[in-house]
């Protein structure tokens, strides 16, 4: 913005003769010598200093050769002053329009950097809204972000979650699966060996009557021994949940098995004059 240097347009300085602030070089009014050829005035620089021709009045310079009154008018050679008094005027007349002028040039510069100010002042908040604006706009996006991150995390914990209780589903599924299967081994071990002490004792029954007596006593032993193993077996039939009856079973072979010898015992004591007696 261009501005005059200066707050009141009227406090004007002069320098070498020049107007500060206005354009001295006009020769629109060069009546009676009041400016030269370059537009210095040819007195001391105020417009209202008058030079009289030299007529005894003035010196060649321009200085009036009196009291030095500005105000005081020589007559010139001619003998009519009023013609310098005229264009005196016009000039008065004329730097008065160039003040009112320059005043509205002024009022206006000042209107217009008021104008520009208040433009820069709406610019820099607009700039200011629009990045306040983005910056919101930004932090929305970064909490968006956030947010679906968050419910993704949550989404993540609730599968490994439901995994993990599938796979607690599946171990304790096998491990049921494996207590069954040993369950069913030691059954099946279990039938086997009572079914092998059965056909041991099936194969002593077709032993001969000789074979029989030296048998009697073993057989003893043997029986004391089968029912050590009964002892056995019927705890392991009882955690088998199968005890009652391979007790019964075992009970009933060898009540069987001994009522048998001892009716053969004393068919054979009876041929022989003897009784053979068994204690258990």
């Amino acid at each position: 913005m261009t501005t005059l240097g200066m707050d009141n347009p009227m406090n004007w300085h002069r320098k070498d003769g020049h107007l500060m602030g206005m354009d001295t070089s006009r020769d629109e009014h060069p009546r009676d010598g009041l400016y030269q050829g370059d537009g210095h005035p040819k007195g001391d620089g105020n417009p209202m200093e008058m030079d009289t021709p030299m007529d005894g009045h003035s010196q060649g310079d321009g200085h009036p050769k009196g009291d030095g009154n500005p105000m005081e008018i020589d007559t010139p050679r001619d003998g009519h002053p009023q013609d310098l008094h005229s264009g005196q005027a016009t000039e008065v007349n004329w730097l008065r329009e160039e003040v009112t002028r320059l005043r509205e040039e002024l009022q206006h510069q000042q209107d217009l950097c008021a104008q520009y100010q208040q433009e820069a002042t709406t610019h820099l908040r607009d700039q200011q809204q629009q990045l306040a604006t983005a910056e919101v706009a930004r932090l929305q996006e970064l909490q968006a972000g956030q947010a679906a991150e968050v419910t993704r995390m949550r989404e993540e914990v609730t599968r490994l979650r439901e995994e993990l209780q599938h796979q607690q589903n599946l171990c304790a599924q096998y491990q049921q699966e494996a207590t069954t299967h040993l369950k069913d081994q030691q059954q099946q071990l279990a039938t086997a060996e009572v079914a092998r002490l059965q056909a041991e004792l099936q194969a002593g029954q077709a032993a001969e009557v000789t074979w029989l007596r030296e048998e009697v006593a073993r057989l003893r032993e043997e029986l004391q021994h089968q029912q050590g193993l009964c002892t056995q077996y019927q705890l392991e039939a009882t955690t088998l949940r199968t005890s009652a009856e391979l007790r019964d079973q075992q009970q009933q072979l060898a009540t069987a098995e001994v009522a048998r010898l001892q009716g053969r015992g004393a068919q054979r004591g009876g041929g022989h004059g003897g009784v053979v007696g068994m204690v258990w």
